[in-house]
């Protein structure tokens, strides 16, 4: 496109989607990690931001997420 089109904050931020910010603070992080391994681990999911906390976007939310954010947050 010839032109850049801005659109409001709120819009935005209400169809992004930061892959691993399962409580939805904007980071990701050691703590996001934990917070996922835990869920995942009691089965607690259900209060997970779902989009987020489906890491590798296989459409479950399982160990496998918890180990590919894990891989990533060690990288950064």
């Amino acid at each position: 496109p010839d032109e850049l089109t801005l659109i409001p904050e709120e819009e935005y931020n209400a169809h992004h989607v930061l892959r691993g910010d399962v409580n939805a603070d904007g980071k990701v992080n050691i703590l996001h990690v934990q917070i996922l391994f835990t869920s995942v681990l009691n089965s607690t999911t259900g209060k997970l931001d779902m989009d987020a906390a489906d890491y590798n976007d296989d459409g479950k939310i399982n160990i496998l997420d918890v180990q590919k954010l894990f891989t990533d947050v060690l990288s950064k």
